[in-house]
């Protein structure tokens, strides 16, 4: 015979684990999207996940200019834009920080040639 009242009660908790869940991501969605702030990256990582989802976490901490440390996962290719030490700017309406213009790193052709020529060569640099 079939218990009706633990088969139900087994339903009910799983969409209240459901509901909970499902408002936790908006809820922190809609946070992310409302928080403003500039700062500097301090430490860049990733938590890599092997298996069926291969779901890889990317992760910067961020001093603020206020002196607030915390952390933010954002995509790879936000991820990817940043080094350590950039300067780092979150608006209000915005899903994911940018980095300062001023703080992009961009390297004339000569800069990347002689990089290119000093990691080939087993010289000290002048």
């Amino acid at each position: 015979m079939i218990d009706w009242h633990a088969k139900s009660t087994r339903i009910t908790i799983i969409i209240i684990t459901l509901l909970i869940a499902v408002g936790w991501v908006l809820i922190e969605k809609k946070w992310n999207k409302n928080q403003s702030y500039q700062g500097q990256v301090l430490t860049k990582s990733k938590k890599i996940r092997l298996g069926k989802s291969h779901r890889n976490k990317f992760y910067l901490t961020i001093m603020t200019n206020e002196g607030d440390k915390f952390r933010v996962r954002v995509p790879r290719h936000i991820f990817t834009k940043f080094r350590q030490g950039d300067r780092i700017t979150k608006q209000e309406g915005d899903q994911y920080p940018q980095p300062e213009k001023s703080s992009v790193h961009t390297l004339s052709v000569d800069e990347a040639v002689h990089m290119i020529k000093q990691a080939g060569s087993t010289d000290p640099a002048p």
